[in-house]
């Protein structure tokens, strides 16, 4: 997970699924499995994700509470500079990468 704010008024996230995780689920929850791209966009998935992050926010104040996020269909990757060689995510990198969406987050 990204979590950005910087100048803004509130915290957004950009969220990655772990596929392994998120293929059991859906299995579990008899969501029909098209591919992992499609996983990410199906509402059980959405709300699922929604409820953690309610969870998480329950316990923060509100200035450090996330107000909106978006499932990314693919996770960080060291190819694209996103993470460190030790998995570290690369803030300057991730937001340029994942500009627009953020942009979008903020509408």
């Amino acid at each position: 997970m990204f979590i950005f704010g910087d100048g803004k008024s509130y915290l957004v996230a950009l969220v990655t699924l772990n596929q392994t995780e998120v293929e059991a689920f859906a299995r579990l929850n008899e969501i029909e499995v098209v591919n992992f791209a499609d996983l990410t966009r199906r509402e059980r998935i959405f709300q699922s994700v929604k409820d953690t992050i309610e969870r998480a926010n329950a316990r923060v104040s509100s200035s450090e509470q996330i107000k909106r996020f978006i499932i990314l269909e693919r996770d960080f990757q060291s190819e694209l500079d996103e993470i460190t060689p030790t998995l570290k995510l690369k803030r300057n990198v991730v937001a340029k990468n994942f500009s627009d969406v953020l942009e979008k987050l903020y509408k």
